[in-house]
């Protein structure tokens, strides 16, 4: 679920003395998806990176984990792409030590995925690229 926060030592307030995040309680939402096994807490990723294909949650982590296990894949980058029927469906874009094509590709990992991920979280929409882009669009380098 969603992580929230409260203590002694956070935060007093926001920039700006608005108290977006707060609940009436104190309670702050960091918008963080949080898994908790234990003592343990596990970072899923952010709230608004999530992909809603037809009311069903995907975290582009989980895709990208999925993803990166396979062979040839340098780098990888799950995202949502919008659908008419059911608003979000997941694309992605990968980096590939060889010089297979998108079509290949997407064919070699719907077999490989079939097993590890539920059908909604497998890429319908795959792009082969060079290099992915980072912060301020900068070309990041494959490994």
């Amino acid at each position: 679920g969603r992580l929230f926060v409260r203590g002694a030592d956070s935060m007093l307030g926001c920039l700006g003395g608005e108290a977006a995040g707060f609940d009436a309680e104190g309670w702050y939402d960091t918008g963080d998806l949080v898994e908790r096994s234990g003592d343990a807490v596990r970072f899923l990723g952010r709230a608004a990176a999530l992909i809603n294909v037809g009311g069903q949650k995907v975290t582009p982590a989980e895709v990208e984990a999925a993803l990166g296990a396979l062979v040839d894949v340098i780098d990888c980058q799950a995202y949502a792409l919008p659908h008419a029927l059911t608003g979000q469906v997941v694309a992605a874009r990968v980096v590939l030590a060889t010089d297979e094509s998108s079509a290949a590709f997407k064919q070699r990992m719907r077999a490989a995925l079939r097993g590890r991920l539920e059908a909604y979280k497998i890429p319908v929409r795959v792009e082969v690229v060079d290099g992915l882009m980072g912060p301020r669009g900068k070309k990041i380098s494959p490994r």
